[in-house]
């Protein structure tokens, strides 16, 4: 239950970056290395590479300060990527179902 509401106050709540142009920039900048997803219509993701993450983690590490203090004690960011659409592009309906059941049980 508190992860649920959780996630939907982080739903409800923008995320206030004093870098967003640097972001922006470093996800355009990483684009070649960005890979086709399942998921992901007219566009490409970097799910696939996770030392990206690690590359650029300067630029990223406010995103993920900003989502923990959103979500509160006790949560922490265990995966992280970035996706660039075209035009018309968006990621198809799913969920994470399986992997919340996992977490659960531990």
């Amino acid at each position: 239950m508190e992860l649920w509401l959780s996630l939907q106050m982080i739903l409800k709540t923008q995320l206030k970056l004093k870098n967003k142009k640097q972001i922006i920039d470093t996800v355009y900048k990483m684009e070649s290395q960005l890979t086709k997803h399942e998921s992901v219509v007219k566009g490409k993701s970097s799910y696939y590479q996770c030392q990206i993450y690690e590359k650029y983690e300067d630029v990223f590490i406010p995103i993920v300060e900003q989502f923990k203090k959103m979500a509160g004690e006790g949560f922490n960011v265990f995966e992280f990527w970035v996706q660039i659409y075209k035009t018309g592009g968006y990621v198809l309906k799913h969920n994470h179902l399986q992997i919340h059941l996992f977490l659960l049980k531990m």
